[in-house]
């Protein structure tokens, strides 16, 4: 096999990318926005020494799975690896990856693995948005890049995105050309605007501009065009983000707060939240609902339990997890959201949390030291999974259980065996669909310590969190 070689193949699986896989000559070979079911011709663009990627020339039987895209640019974006599959499929295709590498990672053996939680609804989902903005021939642009690449695809209509986040975006391209203001060119590092970056919740919306130049020329004339833009949402905030670095970190550490606010309100599980533009979130609220349900049924709180949740973001678990234990203890290492848990505790009468700024590994081992004891933890790390310190300090703090809210199922199976390795076993995994039309998945398990055998069975449902909130 070498490069540009045709092949006609079968797929037959799909790989952790969303990517159709076949074999050539007993090689595996990676084919992009291939279906599994197709019969196709393929052209193999790179050999490695045991796998292979090639590229969907042509369909030659579609799989039964096979549906037309919604969005037009399908298939040039790198945003969305399934859209091309119909959605009861994706869901398979999700609970089928959990299971493989808990298997191949994890070292489980028939691990027991839910089905797939759905999202309704599969398109329009993501309450946040973040559209690069690119030089195009003396215009500025913007889209999506292409996969593995910095090259932008043109697009305004994202179809994962609703229309508010379209109509921020478009208005803030319009007054950039309108205006002859350049986007940063990554290669020459000149120019101004980089991103357009939106997050809403119930009722309002916030604007965010991310910039390399501290000065953004003719913004109160911005300001004006987005108040006046025909959003359903409020705008409640416009906010000018300066970021210099020639990297890959969206946002910069400064900011210039240009209207209203730099923050959004929203409600999760019954529960009030006061969200910064720079905090972490859930972008699927739906399926975050029933994901956190899910979580705390696992962790099963009582009034005796005390809970340490780490990753905690903006207090999202932490505060569902308080209304049923005696005190829960959040850590996050951005201070923004930090400021933003307590008062959400505070706003909505909640005494039994408190909260730390810092690492879970440099903050977990000293609380440890000073003394804590938990009878269950919360981790929701980033898709990296969990520090080698902090897993060795939770085999030293000994919970009786330890609910894991992961978004890569690889991390997520690494972390597990470790654990399991030392004291835990691992019972059900439970994946939810946070992001329709990719290839990511959501998943949540309960970790109980082997020589705890009995647990209280905890039932719980989005109405019971509705009505614990409003008798607060």
């Amino acid at each position: 096999m070498k490069k540009n070689d045709i092949f006609t193949v079968n797929i037959t699986s799909v790989g952790s990318g969303g990517e159709g896989v076949c074999r050539v000559d007993n090689m595996a070979v990676f084919v992009p926005f291939a279906v599994a079911g197709d019969e196709a011709e393929i052209k193999i663009v790179k050999v490695n020494k045991n796998y292979a990627f090639g590229r969907l020339e042509k369909i030659l039987t579609p799989s039964p799975s096979r549906v037309c895209p919604k969005c037009f640019s399908f298939g040039k974006c790198g945003g969305c690896a399934l859209q091309s599959t119909d959605y009861k499929t994706q869901l398979e295709i999700k609970r089928q990856r959990v299971k493989d590498a808990l298997e191949r990672i994890g070292g489980f053996k028939d691990v027991d693995v839910a089905e797939c939680f759905g999202s309704d609804p599969f398109y329009e989902y993501r309450n946040k948005a973040q559209y690069p903005v690119a030089d195009v021939n003396g215009k500025a642009e913007t889209g999506f890049y292409a996969p593995r690449s910095h090259r932008l695809v043109k697009m305004d209509d994202c179809s994962l995105t609703d229309s508010d986040s379209k109509i921020i975006l478009n208005t803030v391209i319009d007054f950039l050309n309108e205006n002859g203001i350049r986007a940063y060119d990554e290669e020459t590092k000149k120019g101004t605007v980089r991103h357009v970056y939106t997050r809403h919740g119930d009722g309002e919306i916030i604007a965010v501009i991310v910039s390399a130049s501290k000065i953004l020329p003719k913004k109160e004339e911005l300001v004006e065009k987005l108040l006046k833009a025909p959003l359903k949402r409020k705008l409640s905030g416009i906010v000018y983000n300066y970021n210099p670095l020639p990297n890959n970190v969206i946002l910069g550490d400064t900011h210039k707060i240009l209207y209203g606010k730099s923050y959004i309100h929203d409600t999760l599980c019954g529960i009030d939240f006061k969200i910064d533009y720079k905090s972490f979130y859930q972008i699927n609220k739906k399926t975050t609902e029933n994901l956190y349900t899910k979580a705390i049924e696992l962790l099963a709180p009582s009034p005796d339990d005390t809970v340490l949740d780490l990753y905690c973001g903006i207090g999202t678990i932490t505060l569902c997890a308080a209304k049923h234990c005696g005190k829960v203890i959040g850590v996050e290492v951005v201070e923004e959201a930090i400021l933003d848990a307590r008062e959400n505790a505070l706003s909505n009468g909640i005494s039994n949390a408190e909260f730390h700024v810092g690492t879970a590994e440099e903050v977990c081992p000293a609380l440890v030291k000073n003394g804590l004891t938990a009878s269950a933890v919360i981790v929701d790390p980033p898709r990296k999974g969990c520090d080698a310190v902090l897993l060795n300090t939770l085999i030293e703090l000994s919970p009786s259980r330890i609910v894991y809210v992961s978004c890569d199922p690889a991390t997520l199976a690494r972390d597990a065996k470790f654990l399991c390795e030392n004291g835990y076993t691992l019972d059900t995994a439970y994946p939810f669909d946070q992001f329709p039309q990719t290839s990511h998945v959501e998943t949540v398990i309960l970790l109980s310590r082997k020589d705890v055998h009995e647990r209280i069975k905890f039932d719980l449902n989005i109405e019971e969190l509705n009505r614990t909130s409003q008798s607060k």
